[in-house]
């Protein structure tokens, strides 16, 4: 009996062992050697709108929390918020800075192996304030008044938004958004098809997009 359980499990082990192949290989000097261009997913969920908006956002009088406009899902989440600082903002930016510049680089495939890969970004949770038009502008005006740093590249410093639309590059689909993360923060009170119907941030807000994006993927990556 025994012997056959030590056959099974070698068998297993033989199976499974084959199933985990990986797709890539290390040279002798570390270069990974990828098999085929990886499919990978970034997540991002970084809180950026509440701060964005206590240092550059529409103000209708002084105060912490109750100083933006009652209309707008912007003003509710900052409301939830009471101490809150630019070193707060810095560290959740530049978390967002790194994911697009590495996205933007394992996408250009510029190193040794010439691999690209696909990468596209999910947000979610309060990370879906990077879809946001209009918080991604004041991080940007910030850092154009150098309030907040910018985003470092190997091409020199850009601003939040600039990093972001050329890491979209013109597709949206490089970018898929949480759609309840979304409505539930930026429209509240909407009923869901018309939150997802009306939707014009960056990028894609459609539910039927993220199972094939993570059933798809090779790699998921959080930020």
């Amino acid at each position: 009996m025994k012997a056959v359980q030590l056959l099974v499990s070698t068998v297993l082990l033989t199976i499974t062992s084959f199933s985990a192949v990986a797709d890539y290989s290390l040279s002798p000097n570390g270069v990974i050697n990828a098999g085929d261009a990886q499919d990978i997913v970034f997540t991002y969920s970084g809180d950026l709108q509440a701060e964005a908006l206590l240092h550059g956002g529409r103000k209708t009088h002084k105060g912490y929390g109750n100083d933006y406009d009652d209309d707008t899902g912007l003003g509710k989440v900052a409301k939830r918020h009471k101490l809150l600082d630019l070193p707060a903002l810095e560290e959740n930016v530049e978390q967002a800075c790194l994911a697009l510049t590495l996205g933007q680089f394992l996408k250009a495939g510029n190193y040794e192996p010439n691999m690209p890969a696909n990468v596209t970004l999910f947000v979610r949770n309060d990370g879906v304030a990077l879809a946001n038009k209009e918080v991604v502008q004041v991080i940007s005006g910030l850092q154009n008044k150098g309030k907040v740093s910018k985003c470092q590249t190997t091409a020199g410093a850009f601003s939040l938004q600039e990093n972001l639309e050329a890491f979209i590059a013109g597709d949206d689909k490089n970018l898929v958004n949480c759609p309840l993360c979304w409505c539930s923060r930026f429209a509240p009170g909407v009923d869901f098809p018309t939150c997802i119907v009306s939707y014009d941030g960056y990028g894609v807000l459609d539910p039927s997009a993220i199972p094939p994006l993570f059933l798809g993927a090779e790699k998921v990556i959080d930020f």
